[in-house]
């Protein structure tokens, strides 16, 4: 099924977004991602504690570090963050601190919404899978049956000999068409209304050579879960947009998640407004706005705190699978094979071995969130931020696991003999790790 056709008419062009093209040699690339609740009104530094997720201690001590690390130069001036946190059935606990709009001192809530970058991956992954186990589709299938004409465009990759899982786990080879240095990348970052056609990424795509012999290698590539969302709309016959409604949103009652069309760059309802950094002006600016053409399958959904916690707990339970698939969700590439550490990626969903977690990180302009459930100590974490931590002025916390993830599993594990290893953050030094992420 084609995407959106070109010629769409922009409006609202936000001419100071241009300026911004200038910094990105620096940058990474960028698409490198129910809790129940009492009523209450978060303000700036305070908690929502509704149950027994968490001790009042440990309440305390994350409420605290969510405060510091929020317009706080030390970590990275984020100007807003959002966390949650939900063991096993107990209602959930969240904390928040700082704004959701810098221009009026909004205070940001646990309800608001974020855009949540390539977390949105596992979905899409969740998506195929359903199609899998209904014999819509195979995993084994290759590129090249069910999309034919992405195929003759795609002149430089064999897609005949890549398959379905290949692109779930990043095996395939295809070069990601979110480089930093891509023009529609460039034009993308310059431009948040622009709509771009499927047409335009594979021409990217097909600009560049295999990164390696497929089923050889590994390397996170947000080309492959575009390609999965095109597979997505020509096995069921509907929009990707529809199906991730239909099959997670609407089972899951999270109706505070959306997956938005191309030619819409809004976010409905209460949300955090994301703000990235100028060089020219050394100033964070806003950049909510943002067309989900671009990302599509590999980045475009938008959520709330409370239902990244919903999904994560059925994510990682499989409650959407049968035994069958969420096993074939959970296995995984070692990418310590390939000089990544330890990490372990499976089909849309990323194990990281030093911490004990499993989930999904997402970065996007101007937000940053991520989703884990701590496996020893059986709690599900979600956190976001809206600021992007992959501008150029980020030194030390280049994304929210690094920010404040880490440290917090060391509070939940505070009644353990084991404790998370240690780890310095991730920063832009080491760019061949799973970390960088959109």
């Amino acid at each position: 099924m084609k995407r959106i056709s070109e010629g769409r008419t922009l409006i609202n062009r936000i001419s100071e977004a241009l300026a911004l093209s200038l910094a990105l040699v620096l940058m990474l690339s960028l698409l490198s991602c129910g809790a129940s609740s009492t009523s209450s009104t978060s303000s700036s530094n305070t908690t929502t504690t509704a149950g027994s997720s968490l001790t009042s201690s440990q309440a305390s001590q994350i409420q605290a570090m969510v405060t510091n690390r929020t317009n706080n130069p030390n970590y990275e001036n984020v100007p807003g963050m959002v966390m949650g946190i939900k063991k096993d059935n107990n209602t959930a606990w969240y904390g928040t601190a700082g704004y959701s709009d810098n221009s009026t001192l909004t205070p940001i809530k646990y309800t608001d919404k974020f855009r949540i970058g390539s977390i949105s991956k596992t979905f899409t992954s969740t998506v195929v899978l359903q199609l899998a186990q209904e014999g819509k589709l195979s995993l084994s299938d290759n590129v090249t049956k069910w999309l034919p004409t992405v195929a003759s465009t795609l002149t430089n990759y064999n897609l005949g000999s890549i398959t379905i899982k290949n692109l779930l786990n990043h095996t395939s080879g295809i070069h990601t068409y979110t480089d930093f240095t891509d023009s529609i990348f460039i034009a993308a970052y310059s431009d948040p209304y622009r709509v771009f056609t499927s047409s335009e990424v594979m021409s990217v795509i097909n600009s560049h050579s295999p990164d390696f012999t497929v089923g050889t290698n590994w390397e996170y590539s947000n080309s492959n879960y575009y390609l999965l969302g095109l597979i997505i709309e020509a096995s069921s016959g509907d929009t990707y947009e529809n199906q991730v409604q239909k099959r997670i949103l609407t089972p899951l009652g999270m109706t505070s998640t959306e997956v938005p069309f191309a030619g819409n760059p809004y976010i409905s309802g209460s949300y955090a407004h994301g703000y990235m950094y100028n060089s020219l002006t050394g100033k964070m600016i806003e950049r909510t706005v943002s067309d989900p053409s671009y990302p599509f399958a590999s980045g475009s959904i938008v959520s709330n705190i409370p239902d990244l916690l919903t999904w994560m707990q059925a994510l990682y339970s499989g409650t959407l699978l049968n035994s069958t698939y969420h096993a074939l969700q959970t296995t995984y590439v070692n990418l310590n094979d390939y000089g990544m550490g330890n990490y372990y990626y499976g089909l849309g969903i990323m194990v990281e071995g030093d911490y004990s977690i499993i989930g999904h990180r997402g970065q996007i302009f101007a937000y940053d969130c991520s989703i884990q459930h701590y496996i020893t100590r059986d709690y599900d974490l979600a956190v976001c931020v809206n600021r992007s931590l992959f501008d150029e002025d980020v030194i030390n916390y280049s994304n929210t696991n690094a920010l404040i993830l880490y440290d917090t599993l060391t509070v939940l594990a505070s009644d353990n003999t084991t404790k998370p290893r240690t780890k310095t953050p991730v920063t832009r030094s080491n760019v061949r790790t799973p970390l960088t992420e959109y």
